[in-house]
């Protein structure tokens, strides 16, 4: 089985909490036993800070092939979605890319950075690189949504979410704030 997951990033300061920073050790246990209990062979995933790089860490201390996928340049990508919220995520994402390039599992799809849709066909993108790793395409990828379950504006994880289901695939959730 190919595991493709999406989640929330960890809240800005002085915001509705959709993925408190106090949060992570919970849901970053919660993933592990997730993918112990599921066993995925490979996963799929884009590398913000919060769900994406918990669930990346978890797969590479249990041995889990991981393929990264980012919307543009690394540098770029680290700066928009990484470093720009509390905690310390710079480490784990300079760590995981690195990993990645020498394991030819780094996929840069070069969307601008003003493209307003670029997270949106980044989702499409993982998707369908998790439908090509499996052995027996679709029908054997799961899609994993890391979130708290609620729909907001211009909401990417609810547009992942939407996107499984449309291909069919098993959705399963962790929610980030009720624990």
């Amino acid at each position: 089985m190919v595991l493709a997951i999406a989640g929330r990033r960890i809240d800005k300061p002085g915001t509705a909490p959709v993925f408190p920073l106090e949060n992570v050790e919970m849901v970053r246990k919660k993933i592990a036993e997730f993918l112990i209990s599921k066993r995925p062979v490979s996963i799929v995933s884009s590398a913000a800070c919060g769900a994406d790089l918990i669930a990346l860490e978890a797969a590479g201390e249990l041995g889990i092939e991981r393929y990264v996928m980012l919307p543009y340049a690394p540098e770029i990508f680290k700066t928009a979605s990484v470093t720009d919220r509390p905690g310390k995520w710079e480490m784990i994402f300079d760590t995981i890319i690195e990993e990645s390039k020498k394991s030819s599992r780094l996929v840069v799809l070069d969307f601008s950075i003003n493209d307003k849709n670029a997270f949106e066909k980044t989702n499409t993108e993982i998707l369908n690189e998790a439908a090509e790793l499996s052995d027996s395409g679709k029908n054997n990828v799961q899609a994993l949504i890391v979130w708290d379950g609620k729909a907001k504006d211009n909401d990417i994880t609810l547009h992942f979410k939407k996107e499984a289901e449309e291909e069919g695939y098993t959705i399963n959730e962790i929610n980030t704030v009720k624990l």
